[in-house]
């Protein structure tokens, strides 16, 4: 029997960049040099990556980064805390949230971790409630409740909406 913790990583990668999955493959390169087991839910060419490491990598088909195909997009969205990548991660409908935990669910089942590391991601909170794990979410510092405001030189909008600007 296999005594090792396991933990599965959730970083944040409807934005295409490189930031939330190179600090979850930071930690879990630490986490391996501690005899940790670490696998990923993660899609997207970006996923190449965890691949080439050796990490198990668990693709999701249901978090897509939302369309614009039908929608015009605003030139600029004043969001002045972390609620942005809730939308950007897709989660923007309740069919979407319920298939995306679903499926995650299915991943966690398979993969049986003793802990979910989120970066940035709310579909970690949601999973990890669910099934009873804990959870640790990695945040960037203008994010963090103690410091929220992105726009940290302006206060922000009373009714703590977005304020979409369109050309």
């Amino acid at each position: 029997m296999n005594s090792k913790k396991k933990a599965l990583f959730f970083p944040s990668f409807s934005g295409r960049g490189f930031g939330h999955i190179h600090r979850c493959l930071a930690l879990a390169n630490e986490l391996s040099l501690q005899d940790w087991q670490t696998g990923f839910v993660l899609a997207g060419p970006n996923s190449v990556l965890v691949k080439d490491k050796g990490y198990p990598l668990y693709q999701p088909q249901y978090i897509r980064h939302p369309s614009t195909k039908f929608t015009r997009s605003p030139a600029y969205s004043f969001i002045y805390n972390g609620n942005g990548q809730v939308l950007r991660d897709g989660l923007t409908r309740p069919w979407r949230v319920w298939l995306s935990v679903n499926e995650s669910i299915r991943f966690v089942k398979h993969y049986h971790p003793d802990v979910l590391i989120g970066d940035s991601s709310l579909l970690t909170w949601i999973v990890g409630q669910r099934m009873q794990l804990p959870v640790v979410q990695i945040i960037q510092s203008i994010i963090h409740p103690q410091n929220p405001q992105i726009i940290w030189w302006q206060e922000a909008p009373i009714n703590e909406k977005p304020i979409d600007i369109c050309p």
